[in-house]
Order: C-alpha cells, then structure tokens, then sequence
C-alpha cells in the first residue's frame, strides 16, 4: 500500500530570488563538469552548490569538504530568507511544457513525500540496475544536509484520469512559480494546501504500484538512509519523517510522456577482440550496413515496432553504420532489448563480464551525435545505439521482477533540481 502524504516544501523566495531560473538546474547526474561551472557562475544562490559541488585542494574527509559546504550553503539561506518554508503541508503540481519534434506536450503530474518501502514488498518497483559510485556520493550528501533537492520521477497507473483532473482543476488558477528554462522548457509548479483534496489524491494513490521511472540511486540512497537512521534511533516513535522521500508521481497512460534511449560508448578494447568483431557478431546478427546515419536510425525504429531486436553500431572506419538485427527476430516480455545488447554483445563478445568493469569500459549519452563525435576523436571505441524504448516494455520489465541495465531509459523533460526542497524531520 503507497502511503503518500503532503510536506511543508522550502522554496527559493521570489523576494530575493527574481528569476528563479537562474537559480535551478537540471538533476546532478546529467550536469557536466562544464555546465556544473556555469551554473556556478549563473548565480551565487544556485542549487549547484548544493546538489553538486566542487571539490577544493584543502578539503579533507570529515570537516572541509563539498557535502559540509552543502550544508553550510542551505542553512545559510534558510537563515537569511533565500529559502522559505511553506507554512502548510502541501502537495505540489509540477507541469512542463515542451517541444519534442515539432508537437507541443504537457507533462503534468504532481510531488508529495512517498513512505519507503523495500522492493521485496512490491509496492515501490525499480526497472534498473544502479550503480555504486554514484549512491555513495548521494548518500554521503543526504546524511550531511539532510534534505531532499530533487524529486524522484515515479509512474503510477490511472487509466480514467481521475488524479489527472484533480490536478488540472488547480492548474486553472496562477502558479506560485512559472519559468522558462535555458533550453526553452516551461515549468510551472502550483500548492494543494486543501485537506480534503489532498486526502482525496492519497486515498487514490493509496492501492497503486509506483515504477521509479528516474532517480533509482536517490531512492536506494534514502533506503539506506533510513536504516542507518532506525538503527541510530531505537527509539523512534514514528513522528518524523526520514522514512519518506520526496516524488515525483506522474500517470503512465499520460501521452505526453516521452522516453528517449541511452546509448552505449565502448572504450579500451584489446586489439584482438576489436579486430574480430564482425565476425563475432555474425554468429547472432545479421548485420547490413550504411553510409547515412538517418538511414541507420530510421531503420532502427522500424525494427522497434514491428517488435524486431536490433541496434545501431558505428566504429569509425569510413562513416560506416551497422544494423545488427538478432537472428532470432522476436524478444519476450521478460527479456528487453538492452538485456540482449549487454547478454549477446558486452558481455559475450567484448567480454564487459564484471560490474567493475563495465563501470570502467562503459559510458552513456542520449545524444546520437555526441557518440558519433567521440568515435570519430577516438575518445572513445565503439558506439551502440539503442531504440526507443516504450513504456509498455517498462512496465512489463518492472512487473516480473527482472530489472534492466543502468541507464537504460532517459525520460524527457527532467524535473528541475530546486524548485521545491524537502527537509527530513526527526520528530
């Protein structure tokens, strides 16, 4: 059972904040060194300094370091009413609008604090794997400011759009923030302080499964956190509220939600194993190739419908892209598309066996370009490109317990990083 319930967010003040696009950024795992300095020149009151910060030569393990300075930057502007507590509990509605490919979408959904459960329970469901580095670094952030920066990005089921129309009825009013981000997405967000309507957006939410969509590592952070916590306090009474997390939820029958591939970057490979990779790969593939890269792609997502297992590959040698189509056409439920390419091509082929090394051998990009360009500087070894995933598969995935590799899917538009703040309560 999901027990949902609303939370009293800290907000930047639009008193002292004017633009408070100037202030929020996207979620820490998609900023870049580069882009972590410029929003680090945008504003001295970014949340960049907090969800992500720099590292500095005199920083040591314990009094002096990024996560300290975290938590010395958000205590501060609570102080001096850069941030400001909402004086009610409230549920949040959060919608986007955006272009994808020349139609225009509306992403509406709406952030409340969801009670942890452990996936055993089959009430919250994670589709992907996580890795390690980047939940120690979040876990280390979380027991040292305390708080929740970002929503995770949940799913939840509602074919008859009842929740949906509860939240567009508050949307017919002005929103408490509205903004329009470097990339041209608008934000609006909007408060639910109404007891009786919040109670009626828990009571709906009370019996559904909620899929993680993004924000895997957050959500086993807080996991943990919460049993370090319930092992420091034995005698917790139950009135805070560190077993909580701070979500996101959004209705998977929604339309307008769009879910872009991760593609795979191969980097270090011996020699020997590179050489015969065609040959390899034919033992499973059947394999055509390209001088167009438009041709490539839109041969991938034919295959996509029509339920067929392919993917992209480009190595570099005279523009050339390949279609590797798997002999045996058709994929199960239970079996996704980035399974195969892991089970059949990382793993078989490049012998990418061990978590560690994939860790090591293998990054990510949604951006088919960016690995073309890395391939091409050798920065990097061998590119795979993945289809679009539906959510169906997800779904399905998720339902049978089989969990697919990290990043597999990149769920579009992100939700921006310090528009509402959650602070974990003791008592």
């Amino acid at each position: 059972m999901a027990k949902i319930i609303p939370f009293r967010g800290i907000l930047y003040n639009p008193k002292k904040i004017e633009n408070i696009s100037q202030v929020v950024t996207p979620p820490y795992d998609v900023i870049s060194s580069q882009e972590q300095k410029k929003y680090y020149r945008k504003h001295k009151n970014s949340i960049i300094r907090i969800i992500l910060g720099q590292t500095l030569l005199n920083d040591n393990a314990t009094t002096q370091n990024k996560y300290t300075r975290a938590k010395e930057y958000f205590n501060e502007w609570l102080e001096k009413g850069i941030f400001l507590r909402d004086r009610k509990p409230s549920i949040y509605v959060y919608r986007q609008e955006y272009l994808f490919k020349g139609k225009k979408k509306k992403q509406i959904g709406f952030i409340a604090l969801l009670k942890l459960e452990d996936f055993k329970k089959k009430i919250v469901i994670p589709h992907e794997k996580t890795l390690t580095r980047p939940k120690q670094d979040r876990l280390k952030l979380l027991q040292t400011c305390e708080i929740n920066s970002s929503s995770i990005f949940s799913l939840y089921s509602d074919s008859t759009g009842q929740i949906n129309n509860i939240l567009r009825n508050t949307t017919q009013s002005s929103p408490a923030i509205s903004l329009t981000d470097e990339t041209k997405i608008k934000h609006d967000l909007w408060k639910i302080t109404n007891s009786t309507t919040i109670n009626k957006i828990c009571a709906k939410m009370k019996n559904k499964s909620i899929f993680i969509a993004d924000g895997h590592h957050r959500y086993e952070t807080a996991l943990n956190f919460r049993n370090k916590m319930k092992t420091k306090l034995p005698s917790y009474e139950k009135k805070g509220t560190f077993d909580y997390v701070m979500m996101f939820f959004s209705n998977m029958e929604n339309t307008d939600l769009t879910i872009l591939p991760t593609h795979r970057l191969v980097s270090s490979l011996p020699k020997k194993i590179f050489a015969n990779l065609e040959k390899n790969l034919a033992d499973d593939f059947q394999i055509q190739s390209f001088k167009q890269k438009e041709i490539l792609f839109s041969k991938l997502e034919e295959t996509k419908k029509n339920n067929i297992c392919a993917f992209g590959m480009y190595k570099g040698d005279k523009n050339i892209y390949y279609l590797l189509t798997l002999k045996k056409n058709k994929c199960s439920k239970t079996q996704s598309f980035t399974h195969i390419l892991h089970k059949l091509i990382l793993k078989k082929i490049l012998k990418l066996s061990t978590k560690k090394e994939c860790e090591k051998k293998l990054s990510y990009t949604r951006e088919a370009d960016l690995a073309i360009k890395l391939v091409n500087k050798k920065d990097v070894r061998i590119a795979f490109f993945l289809p679009t995933p539906f959510i169906e598969e997800i779904k399905n995935v998720a339902i049978t317990e089989t969990t697919l590799p990290q990043k597999t899917t990149y769920f579009y538009p992100k939700l921006l990083t310090g528009l509402v703040i959650n602070q974990i309560r003791f008592s």
